[in-house]
Parts: structure tokens; sequence; C-alpha cells
């Protein structure tokens, strides 16, 4: 169910009931490691349906992957790719994208009819000690957009990229527990600093 309220204009998208169907498919060939993982997983979601009231058809597709290249014993290459393409219409269904995406630009700024961006990560092993680890990381993150306008037609294709570098306190008995710190420079689409901190690994 959508219901739309606080309007601020003069246009209100629509809102009513949504019925569809999903598929999703997962290729899953890939080997965790708290420093050094290998091999790739990727999953593919597809689904349509109607949003009833407007009768407004809908349909998205994803396609998400992660990746790692083990090139020495505690050096490795990861990558993450992510993709989304859906219907232009309604600015109320969107593919987001935000600093979890690409580090450094701007949350809750760029709702988009299709996207592609990808993260690059160089990670490198420093020392394992009494159970924790430190871990050297280099960053490239770049994307590929065209975000919606409020009304739901699609604008021109626009690209962000940033790059930069962090360090990373892994405690290896704990389960994806990471204490990540990052800094880098946003190139596109405006120059800038940024500092980024999580409890993650970025991807």
């Amino acid at each position: 169910n959508e219901h739309v309220s606080s309007i601020a204009g003069d246009y209100t998208p629509p809102g009513g009931w949504f019925a569809g169907v999903g598929a999703l498919v997962t290729l899953d060939g890939y080997r965790w490691d708290d420093f050094v993982p290998s091999g790739y997983v990727c999953d593919l979601y597809m689904r349509g349906g109607m949003l009833f009231g407007p009768a407004e058809r809908r349909w998205l597709a994803r396609l998400d992957c992660l990746g790692a290249l083990p090139l020495t014993s505690g050096l490795v290459l990861t990558m993450r790719l992510g993709s989304g393409l859906r219907n232009a219409g309604n600015p109320n269904s969107h593919i987001y994208l935000g600093s979890r995406e690409v580090r450094g630009i701007d949350d809750g700024v760029y709702w988009n009819g299709h996207a592609v961006y990808l993260n690059l990560e160089l990670r490198q092993k420093i020392f394992v000690w009494n159970r924790f680890g430190l871990q050297l990381a280099a960053f490239s993150d770049g994307a590929v957009f065209r975000p919606m306008h409020s009304r739901g037609d699609l604008a021109g294709d626009e690209q962000a990229v940033s790059v930069g570098g962090g360090i990373r306190i892994v405690p290896t008995f704990l389960t994806q527990i990471v204490a990540r710190f990052d800094a880098g420079m946003l190139l596109y689409p405006i120059e800038r600093s940024f500092i980024q901190f999580g409890f993650a690994q970025f991807f």
C-alpha cells in the first residue's frame, strides 16, 4: 500500500495497492575470510506488477555482485558491482544511490530510474595479534546514474567518482564486525574531501 502525504508543490504522486511477482537467482562461489576472501557471488532479482488505483505498471531488475582476487597471502583486490533498472513514472519507485554506494556523495539526493556503481578496494593485511588484526585499504568508487524528477520523468545521465584510503581494525573473534575509517576525495559530481566511519567493511 502506497500513501502519499505532506506534499510540497503542485504535484501529488499517485498512491494505491501494489501486487506483483518476483524471482531471485544467486550464483555463489565466494569464500569468506577476515582478511583475504576469494571468489564471487552474484544476485539477479527481477520483479513486475501493478499499482492498483492509478493502474500503473511497475517493473524492476537488479544485479549485485561481490568478488575478491587474492594477490598474495595478505593482499587482496575486492570488487562490488551493483546495477538497477526500473520504469519511470513514479518517484516513489526508484533506484537509490547514496554514500553506501559511492563514498562522499550526499544521502537523500539521488533517486534514479537507472544506476550502475562499482567499488574497488585493494586491502593489505598488516598484522594479526591477540585475535585482533590491522588492514590498510586503497579504494575507488564510481557510478553512472539517471535521476528522476519529482513527476517521475528521467533526467540526463550523471556520474560520481571518489578515491581514497583507509584503515580497518578487525577483531577476528567476532563475525563481520570491523572498525572502518576511510578518508578520501569526491571528484564528481563536485570536488570535496570526506571522512567516513563504519562498523563493517564497506562491502
